[in-house]
Formats: structure tokens, C-alpha cells, sequence
């Protein structure tokens, strides 16, 4: 059995997913179409999903670069952009936020992703599937934690500090272990 690389050695009772199992879910990034389990090999992610391409969006993603730096000295190696939509339109709207340097844009094209996560979202007035907005820690293509908001106009438990709150805690629980 694989093992995590770090974080979910942690905390032994956390109740993790390994998102690598299910070999058939390609997303799309700027390297082209590739495989999930491709994608989250061997390193920390730290995920977000985007219901749209809106002004609450853009605070998400600016949360995520201007604590990339966070991020990193906490552990994770790539901080990763879901949005079910095209990659052309995901790349291009990364760029236009200055954050192409920062965060790797992963577009959901089928939003095969977006519904194994259980993130996916119907509504009358977008025929097309939309996610949620959601952030994930995700360790060697295993789901250590999520947090959704409830509505997508909400940022609040998807930010990128409350990720690095996580990862603190976690942490924080293995040196008083």
C-alpha cells in the first residue's frame, strides 16, 4: 500500500481518501490533459475548487498568492486551481489574476473530479456543472482534509489561511504526540 509522505503520518485516526484509485479521471492543465492520480503523486497539494470565474473567485485565488509562501514552509509542493470549465478559460483567467506563477490551473472539463469529491453543484439558471467552493490538503494523492462553503458567495472556511491553520494544528498534534 502506498504511503503518504508526511502529513497523514500526523495524526494516525484521521479518516483520509485516496483520490488516486479511480485510474480513469484525466483533468486538463497547462501540460495537457493528464491523470489525477499523475497529478498528486509524490507531494503535498494544496486544492481549491471555483463555482465560477467571479469577484469572490478572484479573492479566493488572491488568498492562495499571497500566502504561497505559507504554504510552502508548511509543506505543500503545488497549490492547485479547480474550476470545471475549459483550460484555455481557466489559464487565461489565472493570468489575468497574476497568479500563473503561483497556481497551476486544473480544469475539470468533465467534471469527473468535481463529482467524486461530492462537490458538485446544480443550478437552474447555469445549465453546466459547477463546484462548489471547497479547499483541500491532499498528500500524495491522499485526501487528508476538505472544507466547503456553504454558499458560493461565502469564503470563509476555503481560504488559503484556514488551510495553513490545518496544517499547523496538524502539526502541532505530532510534536505533542
Amino acid at each position: 500500500m502506498r504511503r503518504a509522505t508526511g502529513l497523514l503520518r500526523l495524526i494516525p485516526s484521521v479518516s483520509a481518501r485516496d483520490l488516486t484509485l479511480r485510474g480513469d479521471i484525466k483533468v486538463s492543465t497547462t501540460e495537457g490533459a493528464q491523470r489525477l492520480s499523475t497529478l498528486l503523486k509524490g507531494h503535498v497539494s494544496a486544492i481549491f475548487g471555483l463555482p465560477d470565474l467571479g469577484s469572490v473567485c478572484a479573492d479566493h485565488v488572491a488568498s492562495f498568492i499571497h500566502s504561497a509562501d505559507a504554504l510552502k514552509a508548511a509543506g505543500v509542493a503545488k497549490i492547485l486551481c479547480v474550476s470545471v470549465n475549459k483550460p484555455s478559460v481557466v489559464d487565461q483567467w489565472l493570468k489575468e489574476k497574476g497568479a500563473d506563477k503561483i497556481v497551476q490551473g486544473v480544469a475539470d472539463d468533465t467534471g469527473a473530479l468535481t463529482r467524486m469529491l461530492g462537490v458538485n453543484v446544480s443550478d437552474p439558471e447555469r445549465p453546466q456543472l459547477r463546484c462548489q467552493r471547497f479547499a483541500a490538503i491532499v498528500d500524495d494523492g491522499i485526501l487528508i482534509k476538505m472544507r466547503v462553503e456553504d454558499s458560493p458567495g461565502d469564503l470563509n472556511a476555503s481560504k488559503a489561511d484556514t488551510i495553513i491553520g490545518i496544517l499547523d494544528d496538524m502539526k502541532a498534534l505530532k510534536a505533542a504526540a
